[in-house]
C-alpha cells in the first residue's frame, strides 16, 4: 500500500502556482484526495480508486456489474502522520484550479479514464483525463 500512497502523492503534487479567487490558497487537515481509473468496456475489476482522508487510506476495486466472481474489494489502512502531512503541504489549489475538469477524451475507444479529486473546506475540484497507464 505504501507504493500506492506515494504514487497518489506524486499525482497530487502540483508545483507551479498562480492565484485564483475561487480556490483556497493552502490545504487544511480536512483535505480529501481521491485518485482513480475506470474502463467502460470491461467485465472484471474495471474501477479502482484510492482515497486519503484523515489518517486513513482506502483502496477500492470493483466491477461495473454485480458479479460474484468479482466482488468489491475494499482495503483500509492508516497513513503515517508524516506522509499525510507531506501530502497536505504538497497540494496546490491554484495549480489545480487552472486545469479543465475534463482533459482530452476520457474512456474514448476504451482507453480508460483517470481522475484526481480534491475536497477541502468547501472546495471541490475533480479533473478527469485519458488513462495514463
Amino acid at each position: 500500500m505504501k507504493i500506492s500512497v506515494i504514487a497518489l502523492a506524486a499525482i497530487a503534487l502540483f508545483s507551479f502556482a498562480c492565484t485564483d479567487n475561487n480556490s483556497p490558497v493552502l490545504p487544511t487537515e480536512s483535505l480529501v484526495v481521491r485518485h482513480g481509473t475506470s474502463f467502460g468496456m470491461c467485465h472484471r475489476y474495471c474501477i479502482k480508486q484510492i482515497e486519503i482522508a484523515g489518517s486513513a487510506v482506502t483502496y477500492v476495486q470493483k466491477s461495473w456489474i454485480n458479479d460474484p466472481h468479482f466482488p468489491e474489494v475494499r482495503k483500509i489502512e492508516e497513513i503515517p502522520f508524516d506522509e499525510r502531512k507531506a501530502i497536505v503541504r504538497a497540494v496546490s489549489f491554484p495549480a489545480l484550479a487552472k486545469l479543465d475538469t475534463v482533459i482530452g477524451c476520457p474512456d474514448c475507444a476504451d482507453g480508460g479514464s483517470e481522475w484526481i479529486e480534491i475536497i477541502d473546506s468547501g472546495y471541490h475540484k475533480k479533473v478527469t483525463s485519458c488513462c495514463l497507464t
